[in-house]
């Protein structure tokens, strides 16, 4: 029975190719803990939130009412207008899933 002829053929690299690899540069993350958005407009509203749901971690969010949560946000569900916007979170104390309207957000 005959191979095939890509079981046949070896690359071969140099150590300069090998280590050029092994050195590719890598991803370089944002340091989010303790980082309080300055809110100026609805985009920047959205771009705060949407880092808060990579951030993965426990997040402070203050509403409009003064109400200060700390959640941990698992989906974020962008509309049209920021009232047509919501955030589903967890808070240390609840084990419920609980929504929050972007238009409610202050920081």
């Amino acid at each position: 029975m005959r191979r095939p002829t890509h079981d046949r053929e070896v690359q071969k690299y140099t150590l300069e190719q090998v280590e050029a690899l092994e050195l590719a540069p890598g991803t370089e993350h944002e340091k989010l803990e303790g980082w309080v958005p300055s809110l100026a407009g609805d985009d920047d509203l959205r771009q705060a939130l949407d880092k808060a749901l990579d951030y993965r971690g426990d997040v402070t969010l203050t509403l409009k009412n003064g109400e200060k949560i700390e959640a941990f946000i698992f989906n974020c569900v962008s509309g049209p207008t920021l009232a047509n916007s919501f955030l589903q979170y967890f808070t240390p104390s609840s084990p419920e899933k609980r929504k929050v309207s972007y238009a409610e957000i202050a920081a």
